[in-house]
């Protein structure tokens, strides 16, 4: 069978994948020892590798064969080679299509990754049809477009919730001018500026790492967050749209006494970061059915890739509240009906605040 040569490359990489004639690798491994035929097949036009513009090539003859049904089982090998050698996931992006489950090729902003896979027993049938198929690379799907599977059950998958990427430093500064117990005092102050009448802090020291109903559970070290120690501070007075937005525009400078010059949260909302690394929140907003869930960490520890898309360093979520009970070991930690249950307001913080 003849080639063009922009379907042959002179990679080993693609040999021996059943029914492909997509993308080849040079099948005489002998005659690519002499350096004269390498040659002339480089002149020819012939890659020695993988490039970008051959998978781009590949996966639109792959899609004009079988376009909406299922593609040849033997070519998922094949598909898995192409898509872990993408270079320029920008550029591919919005030219090749990614299989799924039931070997359906989509874009890939089509395709969801099974980046909680607790939430599989939850998805319906045109759902599981739409899940990238098991064996893709999933890195390079996310760059490419796929989408967390937990995007089917929440709102606000907002990639640009979190903090300014040169905060850091400017934390550590303000931590160091603040003492430690400023924290309850600004705590305090914030749901007092809020109009809140209570105000409840608890030292909960529960692990709750060992149970998986996570929003993202597959990164790494999502779960931790859950099994330390923590202090859990309740307010009565749930954020605003506008609080959330302000809460991630934490000002270094300026008219730091005047509380309405730098809003609700001002600089003292700081002072967290001496006791966690990741302030987190869940709050209801007025006029909506669902839980507002947000994570601050300005050090990209636990908001990693692949499954969180972001230039800001957090995460947010908006979960319905019909479907919170798919992520209930993420919400019950903070939800003020078990901090009342567990009736732990321990003494030694109150000592502390004293």
């Amino acid at each position: 069978k003849f080639y063009a040569t922009e379907q042959v490359v002179l990679s080993p990489v693609l040999m021996n994948i059943p029914n492909n004639t997509y993308l080849i690798s040079f099948p005489n491994k002998e005659l690519l020892k002499n350096e004269n035929f390498k040659t002339f097949l480089s002149k020819v036009g012939m890659k020695s590798g993988i490039g970008d513009g051959a998978i781009i090539s590949c996966f639109q003859r792959i899609y004009n064969d079988f376009n909406t049904r299922p593609i040849d089982p033997n070519l998922i090998d094949l598909l898995k080679i192409l898509i872990s050698s993408i270079r320029n996931h920008e550029k591919c992006s919005s030219a090749i299509f990614l299989p799924s489950e039931v070997n359906i090729l989509h874009r890939p902003p089509e395709l969801f990754i099974n980046s909680s896979p607790h939430l599989h027993e939850y998805l319906s049938e045109e759902q599981l049809s739409k899940c990238l198929h098991n064996q893709m690379h999933i890195h390079s799907a996310y760059k490419l477009g796929a989408r967390p599977s937990e995007e089917l059950f929440c709102t606000n998958n907002d990639s640009e919730f979190g903090l300014e990427e040169d905060i850091t430093d400017r934390i550590k500064g303000l931590i160091r001018e603040m003492p430690i117990d400023s924290v309850f005092k600004e705590l305090i102050q914030n749901a007092d500026d809020a109009k809140a009448t209570e105000i409840v802090f608890i030292l909960d020291n529960q692990d709750y790492s060992s149970h998986d109903k996570y929003l993202v559970s597959n990164l790494p070290n999502w779960k931790s967050l859950n099994s330390h120690p923590s202090l859990s501070v309740y307010n009565n007075k749930g954020f605003s749209g506008e609080d959330i937005k302000g809460i991630q525009n934490l000002s270094v400078g300026g008219k730091t006494s005047n509380r309405n010059t730098i809003g609700r949260f001002g600089l003292g909302f700081n002072s967290v970061y001496h006791i966690t690394d990741a302030p987190t929140f869940l709050t209801t907003c007025s006029g909506t059915q669902e839980f507002e869930f947000c994570c601050f960490d300005p050090f990209f520890k636990y908001t990693s890739d692949p499954f969180v898309r972001r230039h800001k360093r957090g995460l947010r979520r908006g979960i319905p509240f019909h479907h919170s009970d798919k992520f209930f070991d993420q919400l019950y930690p903070l939800r003020y009906e078990h901090l009342r249950r567990n009736d732990v307001i321990n003494k030694s913080l109150a000592n502390i605040w004293n």
